[in-house]
């Protein structure tokens, strides 16, 4: 059997046969089927690709003159990723250098901000504010540490913003020093569209010494609407009390944290944080308890609020109770829960099929990157592909779509073998009319019988 030119041995005949047919019109419609030579005789899988990466990328204008900016230490046009944003126009591609640099605030534009190469990229504190409908943000791969506060702040958006393959670590309270204050790993307010992916979420913890703090939440949301895909989120442990002390321990942070967000978490891990040991105190003076253990999922009440979390393919726990002080004189401390719910809820959805995408966030032109998708065997996948992305949510499946129509070229796959698994491999294009940069977004989905489920999101950079 001949092979298919960048086609992984991992597809099976029945989805070969299934990409002969590959690209659709880039709307909702089933496509006209199209007879020719090429497609009587064989399927070159990438130039089909090619073709519809490339109708997509001209269907956004917008972006005709974005360019490539890059960011390093030393030797580089920027040594800061602030003076690349402020340098930067809409759809602008941000490459950092691994290395250390301050926080940054990405302003109202649309940018992708993203890894140059191998290594880890150290940052402070970010700040996504008052993106306008029109634009999207894409960072993806960057470790963000805050000094003080939250590490990622997102606050009033009603454009598109992307976090991908980040590592979000709160600040964590310091004895004696007023000036650093604990915080969310995320803090996520007034955005309507907001997706995470492959993220590590760390609430920073409280402090400890002649005292202990509580700890903070690892995400915090109120008044959007979010996705989880992927992502590990934890709270923060509480801070533990001097044990020569009679102080209780600190209580531990919620994983994530909501009084009217809607959250949709799909193959997550959340996890309360653990409560602070307490003070030992001595035979004159009792000990302090151990501080109670952060839930995995909180909701609590703000007046008139309903939020509500669907969890799939999900791990939830809480975090242990902190350990009593010797001298301590009571029950031992709470653990968490998985989920607290005081109002809203906290809900399984009734189809739990996951469709999963891998693909690397950078594809350099003229490289072979692999896309690979992971869905039931025997359903038939299809995957979209296009500039633009949303936040598009059926209540009645609890899935969402983040590669909306009319923007997108859809390919389908075929069917998924025995192994679950469809990898094929894509030369990336060169986009055309000198464009020299591009973010795309990937979404798999079901079709046929199977059709509903939706996958997680993956968003890649094109340079």
């Amino acid at each position: 059997m001949r092979n298919l030119v960048a086609m992984s041995v991992l597809i099976p005949r029945a989805s070969r046969a299934g990409l002969a047919a590959a690209v659709d019109s880039p709307s909702r419609s089933r496509p006209t089927a199209r007879r020719s030579r090429s497609s009587q005789r064989s399927f070159d899988g990438t130039a089909s690709l090619l073709r519809s990466a490339s109708c997509a990328v001209l269907l956004l204008p917008s972006l005709a003159f974005a360019g490539v900016l890059r960011v390093a230490p030393s030797g580089a046009p920027f040594n800061s990723p602030q003076a690349a944003i402020d340098a930067a126009v809409d759809g602008d591609t941000i490459l950092i250098a691994p290395g250390a640099y301050p926080g940054f605030a990405t302003g109202d534009k649309t940018l992708a901000i993203t890894v140059d190469g191998a290594g880890v990229v150290h940052c402070g504190s970010v700040l996504v504010e008052n993106l306008s409908s029109a634009k999207n943000v894409l960072i993806d791969g960057v470790k963000l540490t805050a000094t003080s506060g939250m590490a990622l702040k997102l606050r009033s958006n009603a454009g598109s913003v992307r976090i991908q393959n980040c590592t979000l670590t709160g600040a964590s309270a310091v004895y004696g020093s007023p000036s650093i204050v604990k915080g969310p790993g995320a803090y996520v307010s007034s955005s309507d569209d907001v997706v995470f992916r492959g993220c590590t979420v760390r609430g920073g913890a409280g402090y400890s010494d002649w005292g202990a703090g509580d700890a903070d939440d690892g995400l915090f949301t109120r008044g959007s609407r979010l996705a989880l895909y992927g992502c590990t989120v934890n709270g923060g442990a509480g801070g533990w009390a001097d044990p020569d002390s009679h102080h209780w321990g600190g209580n531990g942070g919620d994983g994530v944290d909501s009084p009217d967000s809607f959250v949709l978490a799909q193959q997550c891990t959340i996890r309360g944080g653990p409560g602070g040991a307490g003070g030992d105190g001595d035979f004159l003076q009792p000990g302090g308890g151990g501080g109670a253990g952060g839930h995995g999922i909180h909701l609590h009440a703000d007046i008139g609020t309903n939020p509500d979390v669907a969890v799939r393919q999900c791990t939830l726990s809480g975090g242990a109770g902190g350990l009593n002080g010797y001298w301590y004189i009571g029950p031992a401390a709470p653990a968490g829960l998985p989920y607290l719910a005081s109002v809203g809820a906290v809900r399984t959805p009734s189809n739990t099929t996951v469709v999963d995408l891998q693909t690397p966030a950078n594809w350099p032109i003229g490289s072979s990157v692999p896309v690979t998708v992971t869905a039931p065997p025997g359903a038939t996948v299809a995957l979209l592909l296009g500039p633009d992305t949303g936040f598009a949510y059926n209540a009645s499946t609890d899935y969402a779509l983040h590669v909306p129509p009319p923007f997108y070229r859809r390919l389908t796959l075929g069917v998924v073998p025995a192994n679950g698994v469809i990898t094929f491999n894509m030369l990336v294009p060169t986009p055309p009319g000198g464009l020299p940069t591009q973010a795309w977004h990937l979404q798999a989905l079901l079709t046929g019988a199977s059709a509903g489920p939706l996958g997680s999101l993956a968003s890649v950079v094109v340079y």
